[in-house]
């Protein structure tokens, strides 16, 4: 993203989207010859997910307490995450395989089916 053009003169204000990112870099250079100070703001966000529609899998049960499946045709990489968007659970699963989530604490999560060309994200609470 660049914020480059007439309107900005020497102040600016970028607000990025970092669903999906695990890392993200800033680089800050002067405008033309302008020179001056800079404020770089970076705030902790909160996760969020546009949950797809896909009827092409499923978790349950949901709400779980010590395990879940997925339904549906689906094997490979499986993350979950925490509300704060740090990843809690990372693992390659087979058809129809239980994943254990027993040491996890009750709460929302989210997990995160990663194909090779898409990302599906679905809600999972744990009680």
């Amino acid at each position: 993203m660049n914020d480059d053009y007439a309107p900005c003169v020497t102040s600016s204000e970028l607000n990025v989207a970092t669903a999906g990112y695990d890392s993200l870099y800033v680089i800050v250079e002067g405008w033309g010859s302008e020179m001056g100070s800079y404020t770089l703001t970076i705030g902790e966000g909160i996760l969020g997910t546009n949950e797809l529609v896909n009827d092409s899998f499923s978790i349950y049960p949901n709400p779980s307490q010590t395990s879940f499946q997925l339904g549906g045709n689906y094997s490979g990489n499986v993350t979950i995450l925490n509300t704060e968007g740090k990843v809690v659970f990372n693992q390659n699963i087979d058809l129809k395989e239980e994943v254990e989530i027993s040491f996890l604490s009750s709460g929302l999560y989210i997990v995160r089916l990663q194909s090779d060309t898409q990302v599906y994200d679905k809600k999972l609470i744990i009680e």
